[in-house]
């Protein structure tokens, strides 16, 4: 089996993370099917991307901020309007999760 390591682990669940989040904010940035297509695997790569850069520097909060958010986005999106807007909800919450991340992180500093 695959050893990865903390580290490794880290920038495996950032990629996730913020790719997923990416991904659902690029699904919403165009209403054709191949600038869609484009835009959710553009914004999945750069989102892993960076996921990855956050978490080798050691973020781990701040992915933590980011998923707790996407998750309750997602199910507050389910009950206002239904399951249609799941990913606007998750990629809605998880912004909002990033910017909560980094300004309970100014705070303790």
């Amino acid at each position: 089996m695959l050893q990865l390591g903390e580290k490794g682990t880290d920038r495996l669940l950032g990629g996730l993370v913020i790719g997923l989040a990416g991904a659902a904010a690029g699904f919403f940035m165009a209403e054709d099917l191949a600038p869609k297509v484009l835009f959710t695997l553009g914004g999945a790569g750069v989102g892993a991307a960076l996921g990855m850069v956050t978490a080798a520097l050691g973020g781990r909060r701040f992915l933590l901020f980011i998923a707790v958010g996407a998750s309750l986005g997602a199910l507050l999106a389910i009950y206002v309007s239904g399951a249609e807007e799941v990913i606007l909800g998750a990629a809605t919450g998880g912004t909002i999760g990033g910017f909560s991340g980094v300004m309970v992180g100014a705070i303790r500093k």
